[in-house]
């Protein structure tokens, strides 16, 4: 049984959310100012959503093995084909990292930038088990389940036993952020906003009680390692209000006449996710955050761009398209 192909009905508005992900994440690692770096803190949330949300379903011939397969040469290997470049050019240029270090990004359990891609694809190698374990729910079932799973992961938090329950703990708050959204047919329109609303009340509740409880503003990337429900609640609040909105943004973003622009960002997020990192490392903290952003951006959007060129003239296999086109 083989994951649906849904290429030929590629919904724009999807991508168009996904470049506002990867912008998102892009500013969080340029040092952006405060209301800045609030205001961007749903991109991963959105993110994972949008990951799920293109979880369309199993044929009756699914075989795991085939699915897997599929996901590693979309997901683990240009991963790999970017590192060695990656550790390849800071040889050359700059110094040998440690072997630990190395090895830490190979295996994605480094908390340097692969974290973002190491939930992606756990989420993504367990998304048949989650479809068919959630398939027959409500949506009412489905917002319990939410529920139960944040308040026991509050309470879970407390517990500190070392990097692999680390690496759990910063996994499971997306897993339920990643049941909602393949299941977000399930749920009207309206339904979607009172959620939306929901989560952006008990944001607002937990901004003000640590603002009176510290004396400060508590951003919500703080509490991001592991993901409290003050992180993710904003995020969701965000995603929801966009998902719902999403045709209407498609509108705008096509009135002002980006959405060619927008689409192509989306549909290129893993690989400008990728090329950003080298782009950060460069900068080093120079210039102010808008050039840098502007730098970084460019220069990641400009490699992407040519690798899509050279891909689209010179490779006609099929596993080669699917790792360097992503």
């Amino acid at each position: 049984m083989a994951v649906l192909n849904n290429t030929k009905s590629r919904d724009i508005s999807i991508d168009i959310l996904r470049s506002f992900a990867i912008v998102g994440i892009i500013i969080a690692h340029i040092e952006p100012p405060m209301p800045l770096a609030q205001l961007r803190s749903f991109d991963v949330v959105l993110m994972v959503f949008l990951s799920a949300v293109c979880v369309k379903g199993f044929r009756n011939d699914f075989k795991y093995s085939v699915f897997l397969a599929k996901r590693c040469t979309r997901l683990i290997f240009p991963i790999w084909i970017f590192f060695v470049v990656y550790y390849v050019g800071i040889y050359l240029f700059y110094y040998l990292p440690s072997t630990n270090e190395i090895i830490a990004s190979f295996t994605l359990t480094s908390e340097r930038y692969v974290w973002i891609i190491r939930i992606l694809v756990v989420l993504a190698l367990i998304s048949p088990f989650i479809y068919k374990t959630t398939q027959g729910l409500t949506s009412k079932a489905i917002m319990l389940i939410l529920l139960i799973g944040f308040i026991l992961c509050e309470l879970l938090f407390n517990v500190h036993q070392g990097k692999i329950y680390d690496m759990l703990f910063m996994t499971i708050p997306y897993a339920l952020v990643y049941i909602l959204g393949i299941n977000i047919h399930k749920f009207t329109k309206k339904c979607c906003l009172c959620i939306g609303v929901f989560c952006f009340i008990s944001f607002a509740f937990l901004f003000i009680y640590y603002k009176v409880d510290t004396g400060i503003f508590k951003l919500t990337s703080e509490a991001k390692y592991p993901p409290h429900f003050y992180y993710i609640s904003y995020g969701l609040a965000a995603t929801l209000f966009m998902w719902t909105y999403r045709n209407e943004i498609q509108q705008f973003i096509c009135k002002i006449r980006l959405q060619r622009f927008a689409a192509f960002v989306g549909s290129h997020t893993y690989w400008l996710y990728l090329w950003h990192i080298p782009m950060i490392d460069i900068m080093q903290g120079q210039f102010n955050p808008a050039i840098r952003f502007a730098i970084v951006f460019c220069s990641s959007l400009l490699i992407v761009a040519l690798q899509d060129a050279l891909v689209k003239r010179y490779v006609k296999n099929k596993i080669l398209i699917s790792i360097f086109n992503g």
